[in-house]
């Protein structure tokens, strides 16, 4: 199902929706990592030209969040 742009609702078995803050073609080669806080994940990542910093690329929400209601709508 299309959603708004840079939301991502999966295929139908997926358990959460993904916002993409920016394309992962533009993150350092290794340095992707996820961290959790809560039921939310955020995949963060090391910019390119961007010295030493890590940046939000992804926030994968569950479909349960208020949120996340463009994927709920299935």
């Amino acid at each position: 199902m299309p959603g708004r742009k840079g939301i991502d609702c999966g295929g139908p078995r997926a358990h959460f929706c993904r916002e993409r803050q920016f394309s992962p073609s533009r993150c350092v080669r290794g340095t992707t990592r996820t961290i959790r806080s809560g039921s939310t994940r955020i995949i963060v990542c090391r910019v390119r030209g961007l010295r030493g910093k890590t940046r939000a690329q992804s926030i994968l929400r569950p479909f349960t969040s208020p949120k996340c209601g463009v994927c709920r709508v299935r």
